[in-house]
């Protein structure tokens, strides 16, 4: 259902002080009904580490990956249209059992939760 306030809420919860103490590392990334995983990588990575532009494709998720590797991180992937998507998302993220989230705000009732610390709204 849209219009609801999923991401309201979703932002409210992404800027608690509670959870910016507790997250090293928080990532905010807008999905929308277009999706290509290089430009959420980047997106992804560019809140963090700022001039990753230039890097080859092909190297993001390993990149990625080293980045988060051994950090409590949340993500919020805000207007997932599609649980394959999702899917696609989950598998590019590191490590899922040191406490870190994934926080979603979708439109699709199921979604893969890929075992992670998953909170969806």
């Amino acid at each position: 259902m849209t219009g609801i306030g999923k991401t309201t809420l979703a932002k409210a919860l992404f800027e608690d002080s509670t959870i910016v103490d507790h997250f090293e590392c928080r990532v905010w990334v807008t999905v929308g009904p277009t999706y290509r995983d290089k430009e959420i990588l980047r997106s992804i990575l560019d809140q963090g580490n700022p001039g990753t532009d230039t890097m080859p494709d092909d190297e993001l998720a390993d990149y990625l990956s080293k980045r988060l590797k051994n950090r409590i991180w949340l993500v919020v992937l805000d207007d997932v249209w599609n649980s394959q998507v999702l899917s696609d998302l989950l598998r590019l993220l590191p490590d899922k059992r040191n406490g870190n989230r994934v926080l979603v705000t979708s439109r699709i009732h199921e979604v893969d939760k890929g075992g992670y610390g998953f909170w969806g709204i």
